[in-house]
């Protein structure tokens, strides 16, 4: 069954205080399918669904305090209208992604120094091979990437899921970019 497939999501993992993390696993255990059943009948889409719990979970994180003083019918309620928001957000931005061209978006967010845009552009990837050269790296350059550039993390937030220092996650950035160039140009030259 689908809804016993989801992973529990490291960002609540990551959570430092021992307090924190465990009201989060409990809210998780509580509302994770019910969010999840939300999110699918928004979005019609099983990994959209998903990446929406996700979001909706660091939203709730960034609330704990606030969730603490409710009481259960006030957190599913909170729970659910999280996960409506994040649903509607998630259409919203697959909307515009559609109307400015999705590929221009990605390749825009991987220009830096170390990654010319000549050679970003001549990779010309499509989104679906995005999507399946994501899933070659490793679980950290997938996340570090996916948090930075599709979910528009904040450095001090990726580097506390990460468990890194701030000031390192640009260049674990750069690398992660760089593997994922690597692996574009092997899927060019593979498919040639």
């Amino acid at each position: 069954m689908v809804l016993q497939m989801m992973m529990f999501p490291a960002v609540i993992l990551a959570i430092e205080d021992d307090s924190d993390r465990a009201f989060m696993e409990q809210l998780y255990r509580e509302h994770s399918k019910r969010m999840y059943i939300i999110a699918l009948r928004y979005l019609h889409n099983h990994h959209d669904a998903q990446d929406a719990v996700n979001d909706a979970i660091v939203k709730l994180i960034e609330k704990i305090p606030l969730l603490r003083t409710k009481n259960g019918c006030k957190v599913k309620a909170y729970v659910v209208r999280t996960i409506e928001n994040t649903s509607i957000n998630a259409i919203t931005k697959k909307q515009r992604n559609r109307s400015v061209g999705v590929e221009q978006n990605v390749l825009e967010s991987f220009e830096d120094d170390t990654v010319s845009v000549d050679e970003t552009v001549m990779l010309n990837v499509s989104h679906d091979e995005l999507k399946v050269t994501l899933e070659l790296l490793s679980q950290r350059d997938r996340n570090l990437l996916k948090w930075k550039y599709f979910y528009d993390w904040a450095d001090d937030h990726v580097a506390n899921a990460l468990g890194i220092e701030v000031n390192s996650v640009r260049s674990a950035l750069t690398r992660a970019r760089k593997n994922l160039l690597v692996l574009m140009k092997e899927q060019k030259n593979d498919k040639q």
